[in-house]
């Protein structure tokens, strides 16, 4: 029940800023207790999984004709340099491949 609502949560804000306390009061939780309980349920750390998250919404978006930094702010990426580092690794090519 929990996860449900804090991914539905993420996925809403995706573009913007997150923080871990309004992660945790979404669940009632303190930080450290929400953070714990995410990661069993998951098996990652909040942060990982909204990275992994934002990067598909960039492939979807990417598929378009959008120019990168366009893709880039409506993912959440401070820019699109932060894009770039974050979602090369994680896919093993660049976004303009």
């Amino acid at each position: 029940m929990h996860a449900r609502r804090v991914k539905e949560f993420l996925n809403a804000h995706l573009s913007g800023r997150i923080l871990l306390t309004d992660l945790a009061r979404t669940c009632d939780l303190s930080v450290r207790q929400f953070t714990r309980a995410f990661r069993q349920t998951t098996g990652i750390a909040p942060h990982q999984w909204l990275l992994r998250q934002r990067i598909e919404k960039a492939k979807d978006l990417l598929q378009g004709v959008q120019p990168l930094s366009t893709v880039a702010s409506a993912c959440g990426f401070a820019d699109q340099s932060h894009f770039t580092r974050v979602f090369t690794p994680a896919v093993g090519m660049t976004p303009v491949a």
